[in-house]
């Protein structure tokens, strides 16, 4: 109620964005700087007053809570690394895109669901914790064939998904990044 207008229309796209590890106040103190960050902030939802009130505030933790609405002990992810039973050893939670660990759906699929399976669900990430806690589970829905889930794999330097649940679009997995990378600027804001 406090991001969405009364009697308006439903959204033609939601836009969530998580700078990890990023305080309010150094992002506040850059956002000038951030064109793109800067608009999004003045004409989005912006929450100033937003409390974390579990811990360890770790990223496959935290992006499911803020996923899924849920805390740890209802939603499944509860630590960036995970005991599998079967295997009798730690895994890296949801690192090889596999989002079954997710014990609920989350609000992405919601979204999807609430909106007849037409929307695009695209996450993008870094990291395969972050995008999969985000996009959540492969569903059986007639629209699912829209969900792409993409994160970076170092080794390989290329983007990469778990074709079992999700996609990755072509023009991505052909991207050829040798020419890319070397127009990367080799620092940022004087960092």
């Amino acid at each position: 109620t406090q991001a969405l207008r009364a009697g308006a229309p439903p959204p033609r796209a939601i836009l969530t964005v998580v700078l990890d590890q990023v305080s309010h106040d150094n992002l506040a103190r850059d956002l000038d700087q951030l064109p793109t960050l800067s608009r999004l902030a003045g004409q989005g939802a912006w929450f100033t007053d937003c409390r974390v009130d579990y811990l360890p505030t770790i990223t496959a933790l935290f992006h499911e809570v803020l996923a899924t609405g849920h805390y740890p002990a209802q939603n499944g992810i509860s630590s960036d690394k995970l005991w599998d039973a079967k295997k009798q050893k730690y895994r890296n939670a949801l690192d090889d895109g596999d989002p079954t660990p997710i014990q609920v759906p989350t609000l992405m699929e919601l979204w999807h669901r609430e909106q007849g399976n037409r929307p695009r669900i695209i996450a993008v990430s870094p990291a395969a914790r972050a995008t999969v806690g985000l996009v959540g589970h492969r569903g059986t829905e007639t629209g699912d064939q829209l969900k792409v889930a993409m994160w970076w794999d170092t080794d390989r330097e290329r983007w990469v998904t778990n074709p079992k649940f999700y996609r990755l679009p072509t023009s991505i997995a052909n991207l050829s990044l040798p020419g890319v990378l070397g127009r990367v600027p080799k620092s940022w804001m004087g960092h």
